[in-house]
């Protein structure tokens, strides 16, 4: 069960085998794409270790686009059809342009992260809208998880993105006199 340096490898080169049996039947854990032997060896570790306890998940080749079309569907039946379309359009055209194409147990708390900096920077949504969408795909990770597709949220690992409440303006005591007359003028002359 040791580590082994591929020779053929441009880079990465170290990677990890063992064995385990599982329902009576034996399977191989073969994980490549560590720069150290050291680093192989800790994720052997790991890997062995949630073996034994029985928490190991064999990782998803699931896209998130393909994940998040189910989600969506079950999702239609559990809230008001003005919610669901709000969760279809910011699924849609915000989360997926980013995320559709990663696999579900490869994206990162930094992917989310930068999807969020990306919306605010470019003015696109509001803070509130920017806060569903963190609510929408901490939500669809969460179920993912709980089904045993990925070994953890990385939403979780991201901060909430603040909702930033606009300051209603309000006009003064000349403001509603001049609104006011101007209305009195049209109503009478027109």
């Amino acid at each position: 069960m040791p580590v082994y340096k591929d020779k053929n490898a441009k880079k990465n080169k170290w990677y990890y085998s063992f064995s385990y049996k599982e329902s009576n039947k034996y399977k191989k854990k073969l994980k490549r794409g560590f720069k150290t032997k050291k680093e192989a060896e800790n994720a052997m570790i790991e890997a062995m270790d949630s073996v034994n306890k029985g928490t190991y998940i064999e990782p998803s080749k699931t896209l998130y686009r393909d994940f998040m079309d189910s989600w969506l569907q079950d999702k239609k039946i559990n809230v008001k059809k003005s919610t669901y379309s709000n969760y279809q359009y910011l699924v849609e055209n915000f989360i997926l342009v980013s995320l559709g194409d990663i696999e579900l147990q490869k994206i990162t708390p930094r992917e989310i992260q930068t999807l969020y900096n990306n919306l605010k920077e470019n003015k696109r949504l509001s803070s509130e809208n920017i806060r569903k969408i963190h609510t929408i795909i901490n939500d669809s990770l969460n179920k993912a998880f709980k089904w045993g597709m990925i070994n953890r949220n990385p939403a979780t690992l991201v901060d909430a993105p603040k909702v930033i409440k606009k300051e209603v303006e309000v006009w003064n005591q000349d403001e509603i006199n001049i609104f006011l007359n101007v209305n009195q003028f049209h109503n009478c002359c027109f």
